[in-house]
C-alpha cells in the first residue's frame, strides 16, 4: 500500500473539517457567539423603555428623510418595526468580517501545526488524522471520523521530517483556498436573525427580548 498525499484530505467526505459548508457553518457559529458578547449587556436588549426610545428616533430619522410611506407602515405594524430596529442595533455590534475570517483561519493553521508536530513511530496516517480529528474538533464543535486502520503502511517508511513537512504544505493549501466572505450585505442579512434567535435561546438576561416586544408601544 502506498502512502497517500496529504491533499487527499481535501476530498475527505461530509465530516471532513475541510468540507466548506462545515467549516463555514462553524465560522458564523463563532460569529453568532462574538455578536451576542458584544450586545448582551446593552440597555435596548431588556429595556423596553431604551428600545422605544431607538424606535421612535427610527421614525424621526424617516420622516426627515420624508419617506412617509414607510413611516405611516412602520405604525400599521409596530411589531415590523420593533423586528427591523433590533436588527439595525444588532448589526452595528457584528464583528468585522474580514478580520473575523481571518482570525478563524489562523486558528485553522495552528490546528493543523500542532497535528503536524506529533511524533509517532507506527500508524503514523491514522495517529496524524486522530490529532487532526481532536484539534479540529475543538474550533469546529463537530468531530469527523476517517479510519485508515491497516491502510497506507507505506507511511510509516517515510522520514517523519517529511511526512509532517507535506502535511503542513498540502493542508495549508486547502486551507487557503477556503473562499472568504465577500456580500457582507447577504451575509448580514442571514447572520442577524440567527443572533436573534440565540438571544431567545439564551439561558441570560439578554432572553426577555422574548417578551420586550410586547410592552412597545406606537
Amino acid at each position: 500500500m502506498y502512502c497517500p498525499s496529504p491533499s487527499t484530505l481535501q476530498y475527505l467526505p461530509q465530516g471532513s473539517p475541510f468540507n466548506h459548508s462545515l467549516s463555514f457553518h462553524a465560522f458564523e457559529n463563532e460569529m453568532v457567539q462574538r455578536t451576542f458578547r458584544r450586545i448582551r449587556n446593552e440597555r435596548w436588549l431588556y429595556d423596553a423603555r431604551f428600545m422605544q426610545k431607538h424606535m421612535d428616533l427610527h421614525l424621526i430619522d424617516l420622516l426627515e428623510k420624508e419617506k412617509l410611506n414607510q413611516v405611516f407602515d412602520y405604525i400599521a405594524n409596530p411589531q415590523r418595526l420593533y423586528a427591523d430596529v433590533i436588527h439595525l442595533l444588532i448589526a452595528q455590534k457584528v464583528p468585522n468580517i474580514d478580520n473575523e475570517w481571518e482570525s478563524f483561519k489562523n486558528h485553522l493553521r495552528n490546528a493543523i501545526k500542532k497535528a503536524t508536530a506529533v511524533e509517532v513511530d507506527k500508524e503514523r496516517a491514522q495517529k496524524f488524522v486522530d490529532q487532526l480529528r481532536k484539534e479540529f474538533s475543538e474550533i469546529l464543535g463537530s468531530a469527523f471520523r476517517i479510519d485508515f486502520s491497516g491502510e497506507y503502511e507505506d507511511c510509516d517508511n517515510e522520514e517523519e521530517k517529511e511526512f509532517q513537512e507535506a502535511c503542513w504544505t498540502k493542508l495549508i493549501e486547502v486551507l487557503e483556498k477556503q473562499e472568504a466572505i465577500t456580500n457582507h450585505k447577504e451575509y448580514f442579512e442571514e447572520l442577524i436573525p440567527k443572533v436573534v434567535q440565540h438571544i431567545k435561546n439564551a439561558n441570560d438576561k439578554a432572553a426577555s427580548l422574548r417578551n420586550l416586544s410586547h410592552n412597545i408601544i406606537i
